[in-house]
């Protein structure tokens, strides 16, 4: 620790010792406000009263670089192929602020990026807008809920599969892509082709966990039984496919994926609820997974306490915050349903 002029420095010997020396006038290189990426972030934010912080992309590259090198076991190629799946080179400069300002707390985070160098990471990011009204399925009263275009998907993914073969090492007999491949080979279908090709629009909602019912279901046996309890949270997850035909091939996928995870093959059950034709796929006695569509937009929850009250239409210019849907409380903290 140290005293200067009207400034207290606290740190470790060496860099208070050089902060001594800048202060004289005596110390060697360039301060951080000679930075460029540093002055960068300070002209967007310094203007804004508040608390702000700024990264230094040199300073994060030589980071994972030397963490590839120094962290044992199996932790320093992951640290590798972060560095080189971010690429902090990508990044200009960095930086968040913090600011109170008329009763309104504002959070920011920007980053200016440097166009001649490519970040498997950004690409990743859509190029588009989300459609607001994906979340006309949602509940209203979400705890959390989640959103993005899905513009390009296939094309991303793609991306973003040749970015993990030159980021991972080889394990075994070939890439990442190559045990890919045999994932989809087993599962049955192309991750990007069947799956992301359809998909416009990705959402995902979750309802409160502490209003969940509290579900005890019993198997019997001979001379014995068995009781398992689970909350069930509500959660939906929301795809806007391309077209009706995209979405009804995503429905058929699911019961595939259904059959895959019971381990044999589950047809699905077909019911009403609340005016809308639901499908059940029972995975085990004690887990299932209801899915439905309406239009291009298909909805996927672990139990029918999942979906909204009152479907919405899809009309062609939903209102907006959709209204009276919300997610069904628990009359009890615990119920306890038992079958056999």
């Amino acid at each position: 620790m140290a005293f200067l002029d009207e400034f207290i420095v606290v740190g470790s010997h060496r860099a208070v010792r050089d902060c001594i020396l800048r202060a004289r006038g005596k110390a060697e290189g360039k301060s951080l406000a000679e930075s460029e990426s540093f002055r960068t972030a300070m002209k967007r934010m310094a203007t804004e009263p508040g608390v702000i912080a700024s990264a230094s992309p040199e300073g994060v590259d030589k980071l994972f670089s030397q963490l590839g090198k120094v962290v044992p076991g199996p932790g320093a190629p992951v640290f590798t192929a972060l560095g080189k799946l971010i690429n902090p080179k990508s990044f200009k400069a960095e930086g968040q602020s913090l600011t109170l300002e008329k009763g309104t707390l504002h959070y920011q985070r920007f980053a200016v990026l440097e166009p001649r160098e490519k970040s498997v990471i950004l690409e990743l990011i859509p190029t588009r807008a989300l459609k607001p009204d994906l979340l006309h399925f949602a509940p209203r009263d979400s705890v959390v809920a989640l959103a993005l275009s899905n513009a390009d998907g296939e094309k991303r993914y793609d991306n973003l599969i040749r970015g993990l073969d030159e980021a991972l090492p080889a394990v075994g007999e070939g890439k990442f892509s190559d045990h890919l491949r045999e994932v989809e080979k087993h599962l049955g279908f192309n991750i990007g082709k069947d799956v992301l090709a359809r998909v416009s629009g990705i959402g995902f909602a979750v309802g409160n966990p502490l209003n969940a019912p509290f579900v005890i279901t019993r198997t019997e046996g001979p001379g014995r039984f068995e009781e398992r309890g689970q909350p069930q949270i509500p959660m939906v997850l929301i795809l806007e496919a391309t077209d009706e035909k995209a979405a009804q091939s995503l429905m058929d996928l699911a019961a595939r994926l259904g059959s895959k995870a019971a381990g044999k093959e589950v047809k699905p059950e077909t019911k009403k609820i609340r005016g809308r034709t639901i499908h059940t796929l029972a995975i085990n006695p004690h887990y299932s997974v209801e899915y439905g569509r309406v239009g291009k937009t298909v909805v996927i929850g672990p139990t029918p306490r999942a979906w909204p009250r009152r479907w919405p239409t899809a009309p062609a210019k939903p209102a907006w915050p959709p209204t009276r849907r919300s997610w069904p409380a628990s009359t009890t903290s615990r119920s306890r349903w038992v079958c056999s």
